[in-house]
């Protein structure tokens, strides 16, 4: 990226946890600042300039706590083990003040922060932490009938815990993720409902915005593009 000659514009997708401006070189850092760049899925945190296109956090959130409410569980749950993750807490904070607002306890249950973070950052795919985080769920003492995971293959994880633990997503405890990553929710049983972040759309966007950028440069930079999720419902929420 340096090294890189004739480029016009880019689209990237950084680091959503931990500080991405610390660790980017000054001069990459200086040669994309002068470019037309737009973000998937976010800015990393620090990082202010470049336009973006991503999915209304507020709505999945909401669209998640919602659904559950509608269906009759009184008792919510969020399970998180990357806590400081920017996309991940801002759907889980939204879920659990929407939740607030209509009187419906939310237990939150994440993982510890580590001392210092190192790029590139490590998948959420630890499957003793998100057991260790399934166990102190199922300890409370008042245990809750439904849970957010912020991804979908964290869903996975989850449902892998609650079995190997005698429990069944659907029958024991309803579970409800985001993204819509179908090769996922399609291979669980019971599979999974989700909310679809509609990332084919937020690749296109992207493409679209930075062609109209190039042709007629906008009058200002730092321009947020929403794209609006919604509920895919399946099979692992059933009602109260």
């Amino acid at each position: 990226l340096a090294e890189m000659t004739g480029v016009d514009a880019v689209v990237v997708k950084g680091a959503l946890q931990g500080s991405l401006k610390e660790h980017l070189h000054p001069h990459i850092s200086q040669k994309l600042s002068r470019l037309p760049v737009v973000w998937i899925l976010g800015r990393p945190p620090g990082i202010e300039w470049g336009d973006c296109v991503t999915t209304d956090e507020l709505a999945v959130g909401q669209l998640a706590a919602e659904y559950l409410i509608e269906k009759g569980h009184r008792s919510l749950a969020w399970i998180n083990p990357k806590p400081g993750h920017a996309l991940f807490e801002k759907r889980l904070t939204v879920f659990e003040g929407f939740a607030a607002r209509q009187q419906v306890k939310v237990q939150g249950f994440g993982g510890r922060h580590p001392e210092r973070w190192t790029l590139p950052l490590q998948a959420a795919t630890d499957v003793a932490a998100v057991q260790e985080l399934v166990d102190s769920m199922l300890q409370s003492p008042d245990r809750p009938t439904a849970l957010f995971v912020p991804t979908d293959n964290l869903a996975a994880l989850v449902y892998r815990a609650l079995n190997a633990r005698g429990l069944a997503v659907g029958r024991d405890i309803s579970v409800i993720s985001c993204n819509n990553e179908r090769m996922i929710c399609d291979s669980l049983l019971p599979d999974l409902t989700t909310i679809d972040i509609h990332g084919d759309l937020l690749g296109q966007q992207a493409a679209a915005h930075l062609a109209a950028t190039l042709t007629s440069p906008p009058a200002s930079q730092g321009v947020d593009i929403l794209i609006a999720p919604h509920l895919v419902e399946r099979h692992s929420v059933v009602s109260r």
